[in-house]
């Protein structure tokens, strides 16, 4: 399991190691007492709800919506680098939920309160939460974003999270990446049978890396195709991670992911199928 990769940016460091990181403070702060001062709240979007993402109309981006079967809703955003990130988040098995747009944060830090939205939430498969920042380059913040983004960074910190900015080149990734993403992201629907889906968990439960060739044959030793769409699938499910940022092959290593309990972010518990 890793966390995103980070090109360093430049954000004033405001980190207090007085205050500790506590996932507790999302819901113990706020009482407006002097022992504990106000640190900021956290406003759900849910989307289709009360409260829903600010996707600007005059905005040049591209505005996407993808229907999500590892979060049970309808992502919705804008940008392509925003866009192929939940791709990667919809098919990586180190990812195990994740939301666009998820949050509104009202950051009462620094010397003037403001408001900030995430474009992006990953809750990774080891229980920890990162807040992100998609931008298309460095070039993108300016003077005054840099230091709204540094008092997010150490709001998100105190909150037991993560917080990272990234740009659309470091989304991309290899030359390989965007399109092994798009292949596996086009099986994530694809049924498995009962024998398929018994082979898979028993190799899984094994917890022994199996290089991708092996397995499709294990599945349909007579239809090569059939074989590697069923190993495209488990790969979408999270059943095997493996590297997309290397070329696809038969001798591809597939790593079985070890299974735990579906859960949500903070906030939408109970609102995934």
């Amino acid at each position: 399991m890793r966390l995103l990769a980070r090109t360093p940016c430049p954000l004033p460091d405001f980190r207090d190691e007085r205050e500790h990181a506590d996932p507790a403070r999302i819901i113990s702060v706020g009482k407006g007492k002097k022992e504990n001062p106000l640190l900021g709240r956290i406003v759900v979007l849910r989307h289709g709800g009360e409260a829903r993402p600010v996707i600007t109309r005059g905005s040049p981006h591209l505005r996407f919506r993808t229907p999500s079967a590892k979060t049970g809703m309808t992502e919705v955003g804008e940008g392509r680098g925003e866009e192929l990130l939940t791709m990667q988040c919809e098919v990586d098995g180190n990812v195990l939920n994740y939301k666009c747009h998820p949050y509104r944060f009202e950051i009462a830090l620094g010397e003037k309160p403001f408001t900030y939205r995430p474009d992006l939430a990953i809750l990774w498969r080891n229980g920890k939460i990162e807040i992100v920042e998609v931008k298309r380059t460095i070039d993108d913040l300016t003077s005054d974003d840099r230091a709204k983004l540094g008092w997010v960074r150490e709001f998100v910190r105190r909150c037991g999270w993560r917080f990272n900015i990234l740009y659309l080149e470091e989304i991309r990734g290899s030359r390989y990446r965007e399109h092994n993403v798009a292949r596996i992201f086009g099986r994530r629907s694809l049924i498995l049978s009962r024998s398929e889906q018994s082979l898979a968990k028993s190799i899984r439960a094994a917890g022994a890396p199996i290089e991708w060739g092996r397995l499709s044959t294990q599945i349909a030793e007579d239809d090569a195709r059939h074989g590697n769409a069923v190993v495209e699938c488990l790969i979408a499910k999270g059943w095997f991670t493996v590297d997309f940022d290397a070329a696809f092959s038969s001798a591809t290593i597939l790593t079985p992911t070890r299974h735990v309990p579906r859960r949500s972010l903070p906030g939408f518990e109970g609102m995934f199928a």
